[in-house]
């Protein structure tokens, strides 16, 4: 790949990996998409996209795929076809159903088991499931949604620069190399398939906050694991450790963490509190300026309303206080999320005592 592909130190091992481990991905419970992106046009992505279908298992190739045509393109082939999903940009489409159904299907795409199932038949009584777990790979401009992120192993692109040398790319030159290739790897996998089950059944997670994640490189641990190539399970390891610090990162930036911070920090400055009225929360949240409380409501502050709906989620409602004079929030409702979704905080340290010396 390194040959034709300007590739970042760490991927080359994590895509020689996941190609390995998608010719064994009847084995695995589940199984990552591959994520191939860039913040612009002409960094390789379509190239690395061409040089991956010459080697892994069935693929099919394309720009465009309808939901339908997804489930039976997998669902109708005898081998499981590895997709491989070229300008995936079209998935970022907001308020468009076809790009909404993809997206759904390619999160629940993950799972050995997942189906979907559609009516069919003269009068529509008959119910199919169609499969839909398979290798699958996709390219697009700009980062994946974070729900379909989450699912998948990021591979960013850049675009060259004088220094990079790659050669040629030939069709007619790659193949036939490209074939030698991947007729290995479809021998080894034959070869190794029970071993592989073996390993995979006691193999120890890379232990990463992100169980999904977790789960999900665990088929690229046992295939490294079974080559006996240590230096690429350090490398693994490394990459699961960036995607655990990018999971933070983007985790600290969502709008429903920032709030629990906030409220955290406004709570801890009123000890005494139980209680909090809307009207009290609200007045210290638009206080904070470096935050956007103050224009969240359309350039105006935030409103109950707007304050209720992004505590929601985490479980935490506005009630009344006992005497039913006021509605706000009981303080206590968010330690719950505060456990869950925050660090910890840091404890002050204790002032150090003086060492020796006499009393005056």
């Amino acid at each position: 790949m390194t040959d034709y592909i300007t590739l970042p130190a760490y991927t080359p091992t994590i895509i020689a990996a996941w190609v390995v481990a998608a010719w064994l991905s009847v084995v695995w419970d589940r199984f990552p998409h591959l994520s191939i992106y860039s913040p612009e046009k002409r960094c390789g992505k379509t190239r690395l996209l061409e040089v991956l279908k010459l080697i892994v298992p069935n693929p099919t190739f394309t720009s465009s795929i309808s939901p339908a045509a997804l489930y039976r393109v997998i669902g109708g082939s005898p081998i499981r076809p590895t997709l491989i999903l070229d300008e995936a940009q079209s998935l970022s489409r907001v308020r468009s159903e076809s790009a909404e159904a993809l997206r759904e299907l390619l999160n629940a795409g993950i799972e050995k088991d997942a189906k979907v199932f559609r009516c069919g038949g003269k009068k529509m009584e008959q119910v199919k499931g169609f499969p839909i777990y398979s290798p699958k790979i996709f390219a697009q401009i700009g980062e994946p949604d974070a729900i379909l992120a989450d699912r998948s192993l990021p591979i960013e692109m850049k675009r060259k620069t004088g220094e990079d040398v790659v050669q040629r790319f030939h069709m007619r030159e790659v193949q036939p190399r490209a074939q030698v290739l991947k007729d290995r790897l479809e021998r080894w996998a034959s070869e190794n398939e029970v071993d592989a089950v073996e390993i995979y059944a006691v193999i120890d997670p890379l232990g990463i906050a992100n169980d999904r994640m977790e789960d999900l490189l665990m088929p690229l641990q046992a295939v490294l694991m079974l080559d006996n190539y240590y230096n690429g399970l350090d490398t693994l390891s490394a990459y699961a450790t960036s995607l655990d610090e990018r999971d933070k990162r983007q985790e600290s930036q969502s709008s429903g963490v920032q709030l629990l911070a906030a409220c955290r920090e406004i709570f801890e400055s009123e000890k005494d509190t139980s209680f909090m009225p809307t009207t009290t929360l609200i007045e210290n949240l638009v206080s904070r300026k470096e935050e956007p409380w103050h224009r969240w409501n359309r350039g105006e502050g935030m409103n109950p309303e707007a304050l209720a709906k992004l505590l929601r989620p985490y479980k935490i409602r506005p009630t009344h206080n006992k005497d039913k004079t006021q509605r706000g929030y009981y303080v206590s409702d968010f330690f719950d999320a505060f456990e869950r979704y925050l660090l910890p905080l840091e404890k002050p340290s204790s002032p150090s005592s003086p060492s020796g010396g006499s009393k005056p």
